[in-house]
């Protein structure tokens, strides 16, 4: 979760260009991190280490980290633990950045840092961050709100993970007075939460829909409104049905009441609005709840 997170951070900021990262996206999907790079990433090897036992290997057969064992770099428990970090996604995008030689090992973290920093991110934080735990990543971008709408939010995270796109990042929860968007599929509800709603561009809610229900887009103009409604309401009304399950005494905290589907420009308003950004592809796609009463209000009207 956190590579993605990570690479809009850089695209935000101007580091990279959508075309760069769509090329470090397709590396890091069909080529895993190098033991090398991330010996030198946990700080077990210096990068002139590294480029001694690749000169090495040019005359042998033997692996890096087998050879780097034998030249006294490494020893079998470090490279026990590098081979176990080889499919963390996160050291596969720093891989695919240096592969591609849009940006250098040394680069890459002091922009971690800066990230950090900008963030406010502990180092312990961080170190969660991208351990791919999503269990303690979630919670750590969810601290606006509610406990209602915390957990609201991460199950619709969560099903976002399963069911759309494992690729997916998130951006921390805001609270909020008012809320627009192009359009939104919303549940109004009673009980712990007053509504919950996916909300966003039309072109990210087509996309999400695509990837929700297997259907390739080749014309967007040729995918309906109503298959992004029922995409929309299927996706909320299972995350929501999980979620009531895991509440104590759940069928007396919450039912879903009103669903409704917005195709036209307009806004959330109340006074405790939470959204939750996910971040998919180039896109962001809102988790927008609340425990108190909200309207809508349509922008063209």
């Amino acid at each position: 979760m956190f590579d993605r997170i990570f690479g809009r951070y850089l695209f935000d900021t101007k580091r990279i260009t959508r075309r760069q990262l769509k090329l470090v996206y397709e590396e890091q999907a069909v080529n895993h991190a190098q033991i090398g790079l991330i010996a030198v990433r946990e700080g077990l090897m210096t990068q002139q280490q590294s480029a001694e036992v690749n000169r090495m290997q040019r005359h042998s057969d033997e692996r890096f980290g087998d050879m780097a064992v034998e030249m006294g770099y490494l020893n079998e428990q470090q490279l026990e633990r590098l081979v176990s970090l080889q499919q963390n996604r996160f050291l596969s995008l720093t891989q695919a950045f240096v592969s591609t030689h849009i940006m250098e090992l040394k680069r890459i973290k002091k922009l971690e840092e800066e990230y950090r920093v900008t963030n406010g991110w502990m180092i312990s934080e961080m170190a969660t961050l991208e351990s791919e735990d999503n269990e303690r990543i979630i919670p750590l971008f969810l601290q606006s709100g509610g406990s209602f709408d915390k957990d609201a939010s991460a199950m619709c995270i969560k099903s976002f993970y399963r069911l759309v796109d494992s690729n997916i990042g998130i951006g921390p929860s805001r609270q909020r007075g008012t809320f627009k968007f192009e359009s939104a599929e919303m549940f109004s509800l009673e009980g712990a939460l007053s509504f919950c709603a996916l909300a966003g561009k039309e072109e990210d809610l087509r996309n999400f829909a695509s990837k929700y229900l297997g259907v390739e887009i080749i014309n967007r103009d040729s995918f309906e409104m109503d298959e992004i409604n029922q995409a929309a309401k299927e996706f909320l009304t299972y995350s929501l049905a999980i979620f009531s399950s895991e509440l104590p005494g759940h069928h007396d905290l919450i039912s879903v009441g009103q669903e409704r589907f917005f195709e036209r420009p307009g806004h959330f308003t109340g006074s405790g609005i939470i959204t939750t950004p996910v971040i998919m592809d180039n896109g962001v796609i809102n988790i927008v709840t609340s425990q108190k009463q909200c309207s809508y209000v349509r922008d063209d009207a």
